[in-house]
């Protein structure tokens, strides 16, 4: 048996949902979609899974933003 980290999210029918992943360094630590680190999101991108009580299912999607901020430090050419 591998090891993996694991993306809890709740379903409808309040049971959780497991979502596994091989990303990162693996040291079986649980995560929420509130906190799981940004290489194991990717990893879990478009993974779907079924809930065990209800068999609802359900799609991991990582969307990505970038932004261009004023930056208020010295010029680049100082």
């Amino acid at each position: 048996m591998g090891m993996f980290d694991s993306l809890y999210i709740t379903c409808q029918c309040e049971e959780q949902i497991e979502f596994q992943s091989k990303a990162d360094k693996c040291l079986l630590n649980s995560y929420s979609l509130h906190d799981v680190p940004k290489s194991i999101a990717g990893d879990l991108d478009g993974q779907i899974e079924r809930c065990p009580k209800c068999g609802r299912s359900y799609q991991i999607v990582v969307h990505m933003m970038v932004q261009a901020i004023l930056y208020s430090g010295p010029d680049k050419d100082d």
